[in-house]
């Protein structure tokens, strides 16, 4: 009986190990005021540090990111990685208001991190993959 747990725990410690790490290499790590945030976008009255958005994109058509990046104050920079390798998308500072359609999705996950260069204050991200 002993040997049969034993066991048991061999096969299930690792698939719990597994189970307990997130399907992303990159973590978010932040200190945030008014800090709202969900898979997709992210507001807040001060941020910084990283925040990292993760999609699966499961269709065989190719899709889009539309996005929106609005900054009061400071400057953040926008990295995805879609193939195991991190690129700059794009770059916010103080005042700029923008959005778009942009990065060509293929079936598979897609990284996007929000990176802050400096503290920002009064900004909003937003990303929607679309086909």
């Amino acid at each position: 009986m002993r040997a049969r747990i034993r066991n048991v725990w061999i096969i299930l410690l690792p698939l719990l190990v597994l189970g307990l790490c997130g399907c992303s290499k990159y973590n978010s790590h932040y200190k945030a005021v008014g800090y709202v945030h969900s898979n997709g976008s992210m507001s807040f009255s001060e941020f910084d540090g990283v925040q990292v958005h993760t999609f699966d994109w499961d269709q065989e058509i190719a899709g889009h990111i539309r996005y929106t990046a609005k900054l009061e104050k400071g400057s953040a920079t926008v990295y995805y990685d879609m193939d195991g390798t991190k690129r700059e998308w794009f770059r916010v500072k103080a005042g700029d208001s923008i959005e778009g359609t942009g990065l060509d999705l293929k079936k598979g996950s897609i990284d996007i991190l929000v990176e802050t260069d400096e503290p920002c204050e009064e900004g909003r991200f937003t990303f929607e993959p679309i086909s």
